[in-house]
């Protein structure tokens, strides 16, 4: 009986942390920290200086090339949208 309820507990003690696990992963993968940082970029367009602007598309373009090929076609129109408003800003 209480071997049972050992097993029992170390049995929901694991399914909690298998849980945790998986939420930790998926929440600070590659391509969500993606989706944060292109949020945030879009204020600094329009405020940022140059150098700051190529800081983080640099520091975006480096998470994209940690994606999957299946998650990058998601996000490469994106990116390269981006880069061309920084050039773009940058020539002016």
């Amino acid at each position: 009986m209480v071997l049972e309820t050992f097993w029992g507990i170390i049995l929901i003690i694991g399914s909690i942390v298998l849980v945790l696990i998986i939420f930790l992963v998926s929440h600070f993968s590659a391509a969500k920290r993606l989706q944060i940082k292109l949020k945030k970029i879009g204020p600094l367009l329009e405020s940022g200086t140059a150098e700051i602007l190529k800081e983080e598309y640099l520091k975006i373009y480096h998470l994209y090339l940690k994606l999957s090929e299946k998650k990058k076609t998601r996000f490469y129109h994106e990116i390269t949208a981006l880069r061309q408003k920084i050039e773009e800003q940058m020539r002016n």
